[in-house]
């Protein structure tokens, strides 16, 4: 894995933590587009599908303003641990949130769940079991981001599962095998981004 991609998989638990745990701090006022989302319901209706262009509504290459005519948008701020702080933005979407993390041209490159009640579009997402994402999408691949084991699957392209699994069950020497993560292990959150998926898929 890349040094970036492993930045980028650290921003998954420290993003949504410091999202959910700071609440509405570094909240900005809403823009127009904001209100006029919060007025006419016109972000989501009913429970919106993790795939791998997006969530609903919020997709990969969309610029945050788009975003914003739609659905309510609120700032929020996180570090990578190096001193170095990011922003990004929390996005309701009719009673769930994701994070999204934005280039400087204002795209949407990252997406992040944290939201139990989110789920792809064969029923995976927070709480699913290792063993369930093999039952429905194959073999699995796995690597360390910040200690934590992430996995995800060929099938699945550029979505990036967190886990609860033990790092010291699947590791081996300087790689990790997959083979070894527990069904019984959790997916504690998702990430669907740009780019190369954790198993190589474009």
């Amino acid at each position: 894995m890349t040094r970036s991609t492993t930045a980028a998989l650290a921003l998954t638990t420290l993003a949504l933590a410091l999202a959910c745990n700071r609440g509405g701090e570094g909240d900005g006022a809403a823009t127009p587009g904001q209100t006029a989302a919060a007025d006419t319901n016109a972000c989501v209706t009913g429970m919106p599908t993790i795939t791998a262009g997006g969530v609903g509504p919020v997709r990969l290459g969309a610029t945050l303003a788009d975003v914003a005519t739609r659905c309510e948008v609120r700032d929020t701020s996180f570090t990578l641990g190096e001193g170095l702080e990011e922003n990004g933005r929390v996005v309701a979407l009719d009673g769930s949130t994701v994070v999204v993390l934005t280039d400087a041209a204002g795209r949407v490159t990252r997406i992040i769940v944290e939201d139990p009640s989110l789920r792809t579009e064969r029923g995976l997402g927070v709480g699913s079991t290792v063993g369930e994402l093999r039952r429905q999408h194959g073999q699995v691949c796995g690597d360390v981001a910040e200690g934590i084991l992430v996995v995800s699957s060929a099938s699945v392209g550029p979505i990036t599962f967190a886990t609860d699994a033990d790092v010291r069950v699947a590791r081996r020497g300087a790689s990790i095998n997959a083979d070894a993560i527990p069904e019984s292990a959790r997916i504690t959150s998702l990430w669907v981004h740009e780019g190369r998926a954790l198993c190589g898929a474009s």
